[in-house]
């Protein structure tokens, strides 16, 4: 009895192991050349801005890039990059972009324009959630650059853009001093405003 269950657990260990074969095809060429590939393909670009030394990139590398899900979905509906920020190309990039933390998660069109970024590392249904983001406008962090002019206004924008800013590790304080102008002095106190 104890001989079958140890082969079946080495099957099933086996099975698990050689059960992710894919991975996310990143392009090695150059940005100007990504950004070539993304408009002849109408796709997105996705970056993943890292460093050799980052511990969540490294397990996003190995757990969640090869998952094939992932795989299957980034493949299909971006081009994909991986540039570490701190050597080469991506010296240049991390400063075009004002990347501050890592891994910083790029969505960019051909052009070059940013459509959607995050910071930090995730799980494999909360990265491929991330890249269906993308394909809503009002959850981009784009439509929070482009749209805040419009909405200086309205603190709820303001707000969901100081989340935005903060999940890429931009600075937000100006924001901030712009929504609270907007506040009024007994709602200071709410459990909102205090988080």
């Amino acid at each position: 009895m104890k001989l079958k269950l140890i082969t079946g657990t080495l099957v099933l260990s086996s099975v698990t192991l050689f059960a992710q074969h894919r991975s996310i095809t990143f392009e090695h060429t150059s940005f100007k050349e990504i950004k070539a590939k993304a408009l002849k393909e109408n796709k997105l670009i996705f970056i993943d801005a890292y460093t050799s030394w980052c511990g969540p990139c490294k397990r996003m590398a190995r757990e969640v890039f090869t998952n094939d899900t992932v795989a299957d979905y980034y493949n299909k509906n971006f081009v994909n990059a991986k540039i570490d920020m701190e050597k080469g190309e991506g010296i240049d990039i991390a400063k075009q972009y004002d990347v501050r933390c890592y891994p910083n998660l790029l969505f960019v069109d051909g052009n070059g324009n940013i459509v959607h970024r995050v910071a930090g590392g995730m799980s494999t249904k909360e990265f491929i959630a991330l890249g269906e983001e993308t394909k809503t406008p009002e959850k981009c962090f784009s439509y929070y650059t482009k749209n805040y002019e419009a909405n200086k206004q309205n603190s709820d924008f303001i707000a969901n853009y100081i989340a935005a800013r903060e999940n890429t590790c931009l600075e937000s304080e100006n924001f901030i001093n712009d929504y609270f102008a907007l506040q009024a002095r007994k709602d200071l106190i709410s459990k909102k405003n205090w988080n």
